[in-house]
């Protein structure tokens, strides 16, 4: 199947050009009444599942912005319409569009969506405001759920706004992180900001991937780049909404001041002729400062980007089918004596360099390898070449495996609860990690019968998220376990 490349080059066409102010034309020189600023659906549906055809646009003329009619179609099939009324908003505020009938795709396939406007305040219904909008969509039979939506903050620390606009980026986060995860960078090089010298080249990267001139800016995958103080809980959640290409498992652990991480991964989806990567980056949960670095006054920064393993630059995966599986083993030199490791998180993610289109993101946990038969654990095959520029050391392992069938019950859980496994299938182990990959709680399984269910004691363990971990004879099994009181 033929992934819809172009069209999403368009899509971010609109994203950047509406922070210049300017109206997206697509194969049109005419301006129209109604700019189409962002389409937040992307470019892959499920079948049998609802695909929301959203996004935003802003009116450009003169007035008060009151009614308007949208219109989409597949394929050039019926035309769905819904109209809006008692809008109320002054040119170049944001309107915020759904359209009322969902589409439910029926069938595996490409298709074109076409999406249009008309019928300004009152104008006739075919008097259209608005570019046609144009979406290939690429329909498979099962595409797997989001883990995790990632912010991508860019701030500064001589920046009044980012003071103010932080707080509140951060808050959020930290409510939802079951869902939330963030990146946080100080990517203006000519402040010598502390975060920024600790590791200068990789900020340069993504500080120029995202072409950052000035702070703050945020970035949500390929729905969202723009002001930071535009962010908000219901983006992050429409981000959510959308279904992943791509299942992840990854974990790392570290050997003297050289950090080790293996993520292995399997496509739902088809990617030809696309630049797309596979990032594993590091951040620091808090990094505090007895003096505030800048003019800002701020002297605390969280969820602060220290590397990205190997290196900023993520590792091209070039082209995979729907059932292709790939994996990777890198590594990267950290100094440990700064960089707090019992405060830290890793994350993984697959990202279209295009279209900042990001497609799946995933926690590691730590998972500190087994002593091999040579005494060699230090899982490099051998390199011992850690110095500062992430050498890179790939190689082939097998694939995320199969999920056993096992029942985690109760969850929420309070003080207790039992893993109950399919018949005939044996377990190994049981680990229980927090949301920064740490272990915190092991079971191991000696002598097992069919029946039994396993009791995991969680009354030590503080109310939150947790990943539980199980090993079995027949694969591995992940999944969130939340703790209540």
């Amino acid at each position: 199947m033929r992934h819809p490349c172009s069209v999403i080059k368009k899509i971010m066409f609109a994203v950047i050009t509406v922070l210049i102010g300017q109206s997206v034309v697509f194969g049109s020189s005419k301006i129209h009444d109604i700019r189409l600023d962002r389409f937040f659906s992307g470019p892959i549906a499920q079948t049998d599942s609802e695909y929301y055809v959203h996004g935003e646009l802003a009116f450009i003329g003169s007035g008060i912005f009151e009614s308007l009619f949208m219109h989409y179609q597949i394929d050039g099939g019926e035309v769905h319409t819904t109209f809006f009324d008692n809008i109320g908003l002054n040119p170049q505020i944001p309107f915020y569009y759904e359209a009322d009938e969902h589409w439910v795709p029926s069938s595996e396939g490409n298709y074109d969506l076409e999406l249009w406007f008309s019928g300004l305040n009152g104008a006739p219904i075919d008097e259209g405001v608005s570019d046609t909008l144009l979406i290939e969509v690429a329909v498979y039979e099962y595409l797997p759920a989001r883990e995790l939506v990632l912010l991508e903050s860019f701030s500064s620390q001589n920046c009044g706004s980012c003071a103010i606009v932080n707080p509140q980026i951060r808050t959020m986060v930290n409510s939802n992180p079951e869902n939330y995860s963030m990146i946080f960078y100080h990517p203006l090089g000519y402040e010598n900001s502390p975060l920024y010298l600790f590791n200068p080249r990789d900020h340069d990267i993504r500080r120029d991937f995202y072409g950052v001139t000035y702070t703050p800016l945020a970035n949500i995958g390929g729905l969202f780049f723009g002001p930071a103080e535009f962010v908000k809980e219901d983006m992050m959640d429409l981000e959510m909404m959308k279904p992943a290409a791509f299942e992840i498992d990854a974990s790392y652990y570290f050997d003297n001041d050289t950090i080790y991480a293996e993520a292995s991964a399997f496509s739902h989806a088809d990617f030809q002729d696309q630049d797309l990567r596979l990032f594993i980056s590091l951040t620091e949960d808090e990094v505090h400062f007895d003096e505030p670095p800048g003019s800002n006054g701020e002297q605390s920064f969280y969820h602060v980007m220290r590397a990205f393993v190997p290196d900023a630059g993520g590792i091209q995966l070039g082209d995979l089918d729907a059932g292709s599986e790939f994996a990777i083993e890198v590594k990267r030199h950290l100094d440990v004596s700064i960089v707090d490791t019992t405060r830290i998180q890793l994350l993984a993610f697959i990202q279209d360099m295009e279209t900042r289109e990001i497609f799946q993101v995933s926690r590691l946990y730590y998972d500190e390898p087994e002593e091999n038969d040579n005494g060699d654990n230090d899982g490099d095959n051998g390199d011992d070449d850690n110095d500062d520029n992430g050498d890179r050391d790939e190689t082939s392992v097998p694939g995320p495996d199969a999920q056993p069938d096992l029942l985690v019950y109760p969850n929420p859980a309070t003080s207790f609860a039992f893993v109950k496994p399919d018949k005939n299938l044996a377990i190994n182990n049981i680990r229980i990690f927090d949301l920064r990959g740490r272990v915190v709680l092991t079971k191991e399984i000696r002598d097992q019968l069919i029946s039994d269910s396993f009791r995991i004691d969680t009354e030590a363990l503080e109310p939150g998220i947790y990943i539980i971990k199980v090993e079995t004879d027949r694969g591995v099994f992940h999944d969130k376990l939340t703790i209540t009181r």
